[in-house]
């Protein structure tokens, strides 16, 4: 599939030639001369890094614009909230750049525990032997704590037991398993902040997270304590590490990251006791390389599979069986189109239902993809996978899942249910080998039907003749059928019919059927955006 990507800063030259191999037509906006805001509205990927700001103004031009991709973990500087609304996706790639920034902050942390910049800036520039001026610290026996245990925070510690440190760590979404599976022990932040020595920060920036070392924190840290912040400038209120350095409270500081970058204020880089580099936590070769050619997968996979993959603002799909995944979603969204086709009563609420090993999934994107097909058909083209279930509140639909621990029938079913008032209408799915989806209920009627771009789906009296006389109207019609399937209710008095044919009837045609006197119902359903052939 061709696509347009715009990348925004540097990528790495591999990462790019994936990119035009999966199909991908790449832009560079440098080489366009022109502002990001004029240009937007060209593309449906871009790639960006820390320096490009994507805001909701932004967003409001992107009319195109079906990916950001952001190589790397931090996603601060993009309005996720905005691009969901927009229906755009926002993928990172977590995890790639994890060695390079623990590494980066066990080098940045004995760099200030050594006095090794300043040591050797004396030594090369004023060739004057200072060993006893800059006399350090050892980090063995050393108590640190590791604000934030995601991977990179895991990382470290694991680099600094490597040191000999006894390592503690405060997250208070991290299960406790996980770190007593790194040997590490999970304590309140207070008590984290009063015993440690050396405190490593690696949360993310969120608003409960924003400017946690403050003049308060401060006070309560040991007196001589050593800060390192590595993960995000604004974590830390610059103006209170400056007073925290100035009256010793903090021995000293090494920082990879800043309110501002480049920094507004130079005042607490030249303070004595910081070392400091420009953001280069993640910057190695190895590191670049990985994840530049991870969010190139990624947008490939997007756009040429409909894969989801590392998606910050989208259910995380489960990777240890993602085809098979895929082609549920893919159902998911072609029985709620279904549905949206078939239902002629005010909608209120809608139950999503899973039968067999799809409960062992999560099955929160699945729900989505049900959702947009529904909304979609019912509502028009403005909604989409990312932002189905945002929309669907909105408009005050309700829905659920319900897991189902016996199978119905299948090994894998989803089954649906579009609640009115005073009626209902059920319709279930599966996916058959290899990967085929089929619609198999309709009410309490089973029937088994290959799903494709034109369908007619009837409800008739159970009288003999009825698949006779619906195919005379259609070869009449020169409408060749591929697939016919009927079935009925076991009290014999109402029967369900689904026909796959090669064309879209007109509405003579349906009208013809409708007028037999055994035909209750006949609706014409499409499903021409739809990959159906999903194998």
């Amino acid at each position: 599939m061709s696509y347009s990507v715009l990348i925004t800063e540097s990528l790495h030259p591999q990462a790019i030639e994936l990119l035009k191999s999966s199909g991908a037509r790449v832009s560079f906006l440098k080489k366009m001369g022109k502002p990001l805001e004029e240009v937007i509205h060209e593309f449906d990927a871009l790639i960006i890094r820390s320096q490009t700001r994507i805001t909701n103004e932004l967003l409001e031009r992107a009319h195109r614009l079906k990916v950001i991709g952001r190589p790397g973990t931090g996603i601060d500087n993009v309005d996720v909230e905005a691009a969901t609304r927009h229906g755009i996706l926002v993928m990172n790639t977590p995890g790639q750049n994890s060695i390079a920034a623990a590494e980066h902050t066990i080098g940045i942390l004995l760099a200030l525990m050594r006095n090794i910049v300043p040591a050797s800036y004396l030594l090369k520039t004023h060739h004057q032997w200072q060993r006893k001026k800059y006399l350090g610290r050892e980090l063995a026996g050393k108590i640190v704590g590791i604000i934030g245990f995601g991977r990179i925070g895991r990382e470290v510690a694991r680099r600094l037991k490597a040191f000999h440190c006894h390592v503690i760590a405060y997250d208070p979404y991290v299960p406790s398993h996980v770190a007593e599976d790194a040997g590490v022990q999970l304590i309140p932040l207070e008590t984290l902040l009063h015993e440690s020595d050396i405190i490593s920060l690696h949360a993310p920036l969120t608003p409960e997270t924003e400017h946690m070392i403050n003049s308060d924190t401060l006070k309560k840290m040991k007196d001589g304590v050593f800060l390192v912040n590595c993960a995000r400038g604004e974590l830390i209120h610059e103006e209170a590490l400056y007073e925290a350095l100035a009256s010793g409270k903090v021995a000293g500081a090494a920082l990879d990251v800043f309110t501002h970058e480049p920094p507004k204020s130079w005042k607490l880089i030249d303070h004595p006791k910081v070392v400091c580099t420009p953001h280069l936590g993640g910057a190695t070769i190895e590191a670049q390389e990985k994840v530049g050619i991870q969010i190139a997968r990624q947008l490939s996979d997007y756009f040429n599979k409909g894969i989801i993959q590392n998606a910050v603002n989208f259910p995380a799909i489960p990777t240890t069986a993602l085809r098979e995944y895929t082609h549920f979603l893919r159902l998911g969204k072609l029985l709620g189109c279904i549905l949206g086709q078939l239902i002629d009563f005010r909608c209120n609420a809608v139950s999503i239902g899973f039968y067999g090993a799809l409960i062992r999934e999560t099955v929160r994107p699945i729900v989505a993809s049900v959702l947009e097909g529904y909304l979609q058909a019912s509502f028009g083209e403005t909604v989409n996978l990312i932002n189905a279930i945002s929309v669907a509140e909105e408009w005050g639909l309700k829905f659920k899942e319900i897991r189902h621990h016996e199978p119905l029938y299948y090994e894998h079913l989803i089954e649906i249910i579009g609640e009115g008032k005073e009626r209902s209408l059920r319709i279930a799915g599966t996916i058959v080998h290899p990967g085929m989806a089929r619609l198999v209920l309709i009410q309490e009627v089973f029937l088994d039907i290959m799903l494709g771009e034109h369908m007619l789906i009837f409800m008739n009296e159970d009288v003999p003749g009825v698949i006779g006389e619906i195919g005379s109207i259609l070869a009449q019609r020169e409408i060749n059928i591929a697939h016919f399937s009927l079935s009925r209710r076991k009290k014999r008095d109402l029967a369900i019919g689904a026909v796959l044919i090669d064309s879209q009837p007109d509405p003579e045609t349906i009208e013809q059927i409708a007028e037999k006197p055994f035909i209750r119902l006949i609706r014409y359903v499409h499903l021409s955006d739809i990959d159906t052939n999903s194998n």
